[in-house]
């Protein structure tokens, strides 16, 4: 664990540097006795690990402390402080921790044992991932496709969270400035609208850059264009997969079809999102259709139910899902599931169509109940 300590008094950085190098748990990479250095140089040395004093001059280390959750949201803070009544303050800024002054070693051993296997987790939190199914989202991916979520803290504003998936939406297009103006501020002078639009810009630069997402916004006369430097988009990494000749059977190619957990963007009230939100669910519709017939036909029952259920998580309300699974029931012998199925399949039909289910589907169940006996 990479480390830095700031603390004004010189004796107590001695010491703790001394007790650091005794555990060894650390490697301490800087110490600062002043905490406006130490903000103006400990991003760029990326640590795991800060040691704060809460009481220092000119910028004390809640301060120092909130700033760091903004540039460095994956450090681990440990407060080392006289001051007992900080404490509360402190665990309320997130991800902190605390030692009362004088300690003892053994005290702080303790605690970087709990924090080392976290840590080492962070330090290599595999490929940054932005999700657009269900909604915009910040994870890293690691090797299994294992999606873990980072804390990307909050959007100055609504229209710069949403500036910025549409430009998602626009990758690798250029954008012109005039037509975001009037996209989202078409009440506001072109000058206010032009002020707004370079704040909104600037803000969503930072943001990137607090999380670590190394995008970068190019600016090119009268357009905008995102160069996602590596970042994986889910939608761009499921369309390559699912195309591809992989076996459905595979646990790495049903943790892709697990990243589509709900419609592009169906959690966000976005109209400019309608067309690529209909038209990757209609790929979405026969994709899971083609591979759940796929593994039926496998005898593949299990691994086709648990799709058929995501299926009908997300659509409630096709009736071929209800269908899907009273067949695959009905093949797994799991006969009260079958009628269930069915009664709520009738529910559905009535509530939302004021209707019965397909004539075909009725037919079969009639069959299989007579064949059942």
């Amino acid at each position: 664990m990479k480390a830095v300590i700031v603390d004004d008094e010189l004796l107590a950085v001695q010491y703790l540097t001394k007790v650091l190098a005794d555990i060894g748990k650390t490697e301490l990479i800087s110490c600062y006795t002043s905490s406006l250095v130490a903000r103006d140089e400990i991003v760029s040395l990326q640590p795991d690990l800060v040691f704060l004093d809460i009481e220092m001059p000119k910028m004390n280390g809640l301060e120092l402390a909130s700033f760091l959750r903004t540039e460095l949201p994956h450090v681990k803070i440990i407060f080392i402080t006289s001051y007992e009544e900080y404490a509360l303050e402190a665990i309320e800024i997130g991800n902190i921790d605390y030692i009362l002054k004088p300690f003892e070693p053994a005290l702080l051993e303790e605690k970087l044992n709990k924090l080392s296997d976290t840590i080492k987790e962070v330090s290599d939190p595999g490929i940054s991932m932005i999700c657009l199914f269900g909604k915009l989202n910040f994870v890293y991916c690691k090797d299994s496709n294992e999606l873990i979520e980072i804390s990307a803290g909050k959007w100055r504003t609504k229209i710069a969270r949403e500036l910025f998936t549409y430009m998602l939406n626009s990758r690798g297009k250029f954008i012109r400035k005039d037509l975001l103006v009037d996209m989202f501020w078409p009440s506001l002078s072109i000058k206010e609208g032009y002020n707004n639009l370079y704040a909104t810009i600037h803000h969503i630069r930072n943001y990137l850059k607090a999380i670590h997402f190394p995008i970068i916004i190019e600016n090119e006369d009268d357009s905008y264009r995102l160069h996602l430097n590596g970042v994986r988009i889910d939608v761009d990494y499921w369309l390559a997969n699912i195309d591809g000749n992989l076996d459905p059977t595979d646990p790495r190619f049903q943790s892709i079809v697990k990243l589509y957990g709900n419609h592009y963007l169906e959690e966000e009230d976005y109209l400019w999102a309608e067309y690529n939100k209909q038209t990757y669910r209609l790929k979405w519709l026969e994709f899971m259709r083609d591979m759940i017939a796929d593994l039926i036909e496998r005898k593949e029952y299990t691994l086709a139910m648990l799709n058929a259920l995501q299926y009908q998580h997300i659509e409630p309300y096709m009736e071929d899902g209800y269908f899907t699974l009273m067949k695959l029931y009905a093949k797994t012998r799991d006969y009260k599931s079958v009628s269930k199925q069915y009664e709520w399949l009738i529910d559905m039909t009535k509530e939302e169509y004021n209707s019965l289910p397909e004539p075909e589907i009725t037919k079969w169940y009639e069959e299989w109940k007579k064949s059942s006996k």
